[in-house]
């Protein structure tokens, strides 16, 4: 998933541990090399319970907290499997959340790495 995300973003990516000032340790599935772009990777396969959703909504909270303790003009990317996309339906508050937060959902599916609502912006009128 990350080499294909890597591929549609077009910028390398890597596994890494980044070092927050006060010594603790977070951890990405991937980051450029001048952490201008952070992902967390959610590859749930099968049936997808509430669990399931609410690690993808801890990895949201993780990429925006990095971002404002360490790397604060990074770009982040959830990149999730098909079997998680409908909890970021254009109606759903996870989507109107990861758009408000600047968090970029991209969907790795058979067909590849897609952006999930490119072109379409979220409004409070959607939640």
């Amino acid at each position: 998933m990350l080499t294909d995300l890597a591929a549609t973003l077009k910028v390398p990516l890597e596994p890494r541990a980044l070092k927050l000032p006060s010594g603790v340790r977070a951890e990405v599935d991937g980051a450029a090399s001048d952490d201008s772009v952070l992902v967390k990777v959610v590859a749930t396969q099968g049936t997808v319970r509430s669990a399931h959703r609410n690690r993808v909504l801890a990895d949201m909270l993780k990429l925006t907290w990095l971002r404002a303790a360490v790397a604060p003009k990074a770009r982040l990317v959830l990149c999730i499997t098909e079997p998680v996309a409908p909890y970021f339906s254009a109606t759903s508050w996870p989507a109107q959340a990861a758009h408000d937060l600047g968090v970029d959902i991209y969907v790795h599916g058979t067909d590849g790495t897609r952006r999930l609502h490119a072109e379409q912006e979220l409004d409070d009128t959607q939640i």
